[in-house]
């Protein structure tokens, strides 16, 4: 803009990677609890009540925290990317 005012800044608006108001009270929630972030989101998963999408989001956002090992039985049977011979 000619006058300056508007459009694009170098440093104005939210950093990458800072806490919204939702992911802060969930934080806050896990921190009063004395729970890691995979022991909460995995209690969501266990939790029956919790709506199926949500627990569906909460397994994927839990596996980033298990090694692929794990995951694959240590390097027995099929593992993603590779095909069967």
């Amino acid at each position: 803009m000619a006058n300056g005012h508007g459009g694009r800044r170098a440093g104005a608006g939210r950093k990458p990677g800072s806490a919204n108001r939702k992911t802060r009270e969930l934080a806050d929630q896990a921190a009063t609890d004395g729970l890691t972030p995979l022991e909460y989101m995995l209690g969501v998963v266990r939790d029956p009540d919790v709506e199926p999408e949500r627990r569906d989001r909460m397994a994927i956002a839990a596996a980033t925290y298990i090694p692929r090992e794990t995951l694959c039985g240590r390097g027995q049977g099929r593992q993603p990317g590779r095909s069967e011979k």
